[in-house]
């Protein structure tokens, strides 16, 4: 009894250990792990258990915008993966960089026909940096020929090489002159100018004139065309009815302007607007109390002036000055140029504010009185208001006389000996 009660437990012992063996065999699984790093993630899933010797569920990694897969860490580099009779625990990193190729600066290339043409290849284009375009050539319709691009670049065909900026350009067409029919072109002025160049020519239709020029006279500035060309030059291309235009032109308006030292004012108007060639109006610089004037900014003496014959626009400032209390009169001289004189006082003391006495500028003989060397130009004179020593100088020019030819002489001198020698004495 007791021998059967020993087999019965060692069977129970037996059975238990042959029990926990087979719980061995079933726990021989394994870990698969995928991971990502830096610029993309795992689509698939990421943690996996798998028995020894079978095969694990697809995984892909996936790349994010501004990267680019560079391999798994075990070195597989595909994107997707099914690792395949597993014997151990496994994980890896889905590995990314950054994509270098989005940070080169990308430029865009435009060819443009214009009208008569059209381009051959691709007119647009996108080049990265310091790179090539593909080669495009500018072809002319029937009728019509290649002139140029709008770049200047003179070949049809043409590459842009090594690229840093955008580049749009243009290829320009003209229409094929025709040798059988022709127009006029024909140039004209208004008044103040004239052309430079063929003003009247002879232009083969679809041709291209010759250059002309509008230029201004003295006095005047070009102003435009009648067909409302705005500038001077020009020169009427791919011509096919005739050309009758006009230029245009208008007087030089200048601006002269009277200030002050800020120690006066000036009476009359201080800033005007005159047509080259005329006068503008008179005005006088006329000091504060306590100021009296000195001189204008061009040396002018005479407070009282006038622009006359305007040439050029000018500013004119009337400079005054503290009135010297302790000086009680003034010196007036009045001096002579070459071909004259002057009659009365020459030398004059006048006290301040007073009038001095008259004086007259007399030509000699052959001699015509020119003006006073501080621009009056009447030839009797007073100085009045006195506030300062003056000296001016009457100015002569001399009278030209018409020149006698040698030839008149000696006819006249031959006259007279004819009707000596034929003439009686007593009509002599």
């Amino acid at each position: 009894m007791k021998k059967r009660g020993f087999i019965f437990i060692l069977s129970l012992m037996t059975a238990f250990l042959l029990l926990l063996a087979g719980c061995g065999e079933s726990s021989d699984a394994f870990t698969l792990r995928y991971e990502a790093g830096l610029g993309g993630y795992i689509e698939g899933r990421t943690v996996q258990t798998v028995q020894a010797g079978e095969s694990g569920e697809e995984v892909t990694a996936v790349v994010l915008d501004g990267f680019v897969f560079v391999g798994w860490s075990d070195g597989v580099k595909t994107l997707k993966r099914r690792d395949g009779d597993i014997s151990f625990d496994l994980t890896v990193e889905a590995q990314f960089a950054r994509d270098t190729s989005a940070l080169i600066a990308k430029y865009k290339i435009t060819y443009d026909a214009g009208s008569g043409g059209h381009i051959e290849g691709s007119a647009s284009q996108t080049v990265q940096e310091g790179e090539s375009g593909e080669e495009v050539t500018a072809t002319a319709e029937k009728d019509f020929e290649f002139v140029r691009w709008s770049d200047g670049v003179q070949t049809a065909t043409r590459r842009e090489t090594d690229l840093h900026h955008d580049v749009w350009v243009r290829a320009e067409f003209r229409s094929v002159p025709s040798k059988t029919k022709s127009v006029s072109a024909h140039y004209e002025t208004t008044e103040g100018g004239y052309i430079e160049g063929n003003a009247d020519q002879t232009i083969w239709v679809g041709g291209n004139g010759e250059p002309v020029k509008a230029i201004p006279q003295t006095g005047y500035e070009f102003l435009q065309w009648s067909d409302a060309v705005k500038t001077a030059w020009r020169q009427d291309r791919d011509v096919h009815v005739a050309v009758n235009v006009k230029a245009y032109f208008k007087p030089l308006v200048l601006t002269i302007r009277y200030e002050t030292n800020g120690k006066g004012t000036i009476e009359g108007e201080d800033f005007q607007t005159i047509i080259y060639g005329e006068s503008g109006t008179v005005v006088t610089a006329v000091p504060n109390e306590g100021y009296e004037f000195y001189a204008w900014s061009d040396g002018m003496e005479c407070p009282t002036r006038q622009a006359t014959s305007v040439h050029g626009s000018d500013t004119f400032v009337a400079e005054f000055r503290t009135i010297d209390q302790t000086v009680k009169a003034y010196t007036v001289r009045y001096e002579a140029g070459e071909g004259g004189y002057v009659a009365g006082a020459l030398v004059q003391t006048v006290h301040r504010g007073e009038s001095g006495s008259s004086v007259l500028a007399r030509p000699n003989e052959g001699y015509v009185f020119a003006g006073w060397s501080d621009g009056v130009k009447t030839i009797a004179r007073t100085e009045e208001n006195v506030q300062k020593d003056i000296t001016v100088k009457a100015l002569f020019e001399k009278i030209e006389e018409p020149a006698v030819q040698k030839d008149s002489l000696v006819l006249w001198g031959e006259i007279r000996r004819f009707f000596t020698l034929q003439l009686p004495k007593k009509v002599l």
